[in-house]
């Protein structure tokens, strides 16, 4: 196949563009009280090269997102109606090995055991909220911004 200039040019200037301009990190979150999802988009999308993809109520809508929208990172709270944080990090993890997740959650102490062999990156105590975004940028790689 022949290419003409004018579509080298674009593609260039394409190239150029989303070097300049990375596309932001996208998010999927969970969490079965509506109050906390809106904190965490909150506090999510408080970041620049952020932004949450997605939201699920329970685990099952939670791996039926996944797999939908293929986030960059999944912010998962561990007490779910359907499928427990662990049950849906694991699958999760099995059909998306490269995403990060994240368990958000009052229980961390509880499930600290048991939380990497169901392939979850990082463990934040919901106590500790402000955890999360540090957890989340040492996760994808991004740097802090303060506002």
């Amino acid at each position: 196949m022949k290419y003409s200039q004018s579509c080298m040019v674009r593609d260039c200037k394409v190239l150029y563009i989303s070097h300049r301009f990375p596309l932001p990190k996208r998010i999927l979150i969970a969490d079965d009280h509506e109050s906390v999802l809106r904190r965490v988009r909150v506090m999510l999308e408080s970041q620049p090269t952020w932004e949450v993809c997605g939201e699920a109520v329970n685990g099952r809508e939670a791996v039926a997102k996944a797999v939908q929208l293929k986030p960059d990172l999944v912010v998962l709270d561990f007490a779910m109606p359907q499928l427990d944080g662990l049950k849906t990090a694991s699958e999760v993890h099995e059909l998306l090995p490269e995403v990060p997740i994240v368990m958000f959650t009052m229980y961390a102490a509880q499930v600290k055991q048991e939380a990497q062999k169901h392939g979850i990156s990082w463990l934040v105590d919901k106590a500790e909220s402000g955890a999360l975004v540090t957890a989340v940028h040492e996760l994808l790689g991004t740097e802090e911004s303060h506002p």
